[in-house]
């Protein structure tokens, strides 16, 4: 019985980092272009979808230490986990983040 309940909490806990951290990601939409890169650096690949879209890809292949309270939107010092991808679709005539997406393990903002 104290297996169950130590699962069944595991798993309650981690849908409670992904909702936060799909409302840190909701935080981009309708922001400009020019802060996402000011606070994530250059991104890793740009795509282009259409004329109107490009998409900016973030591609986190390790855990990077160092006190979340530094510069924790940035790659090199917040403490993002491995293998995270994350992409910001970017309207090309207003530069506005218009939506995101991401898939990976644990992907998380602290």
């Amino acid at each position: 019985m104290n297996c169950l309940v130590f699962i069944v909490a595991v798993l309650l806990s981690s849908c409670s980092t992904v909702r936060v951290y799909e409302k840190y990601l909701n935080e981009w939409e309708g922001k400009e272009r020019s802060e996402l890169v000011a606070k994530l650096g250059q991104p890793d690949r740009i795509h282009s979808l259409t004329d109107e879209q490009k998409v900016y890809e973030y591609r986190f292949t390790g855990t990077y230490g160092g006190p979340a309270r530094f510069n924790k939107f940035r790659r090199e010092t917040a403490a993002i986990p491995e293998n995270c991808l994350v992409w910001f679709y970017i309207d090309r005539e207003t530069n506005i983040v218009d939506k995101w997406k991401w898939e990976g393990t644990k992907c998380q903002e602290k």
